[in-house]
């Protein structure tokens, strides 16, 4: 049996982060979801008071489950670059350790907009 050369923890760091200096986050700003321009359409109708009323709300719950999201794909991706492959292969994520590792970071976020003026 052939055995298979696998990069160093050090070796896929590098690698990651290369790829990070070709792909910079603000490249990911020009993709635009197709709700965006249902928002805007229905925005057309509205008292134009209250669409920021209702951009704040939709801005805290969307904010912190984004921020929860990336937390939680950060701190998985960083105890699998640790990991031998089978190990990877045989992980796995059940619905009480997802939704742990979302609220905490979820309800920070959205403590944090309450003090800004915005409700959720």
């Amino acid at each position: 049996m052939r055995e298979i050369a696998h990069q160093s923890i050090d070796e896929r760091k590098a690698r990651g982060l290369a790829a990070r200096d070709r792909t910079p986050v603000s490249s990911h700003m020009t993709w635009r979801p197709a709700w965006v321009a249902l928002l805007e359409e229905q925005n057309r109708n509205r008292e134009p008071d209250l669409v920021a009323v209702r951009y704040g709300r939709m801005m805290v719950s969307t904010r912190a489950a984004t921020l929860a999201s990336v937390t939680a794909y950060r701190e998985t991706m960083a105890k699998f670059a640790e990991m031998r492959t089978m190990d990877i292969w045989y992980a796995r994520l059940d619905e009480d350790e997802l939704i742990s590792a979302i609220r905490g970071p979820a309800t920070e976020v959205a403590g944090e907009a309450k003090g800004h003026g915005f409700v959720a």
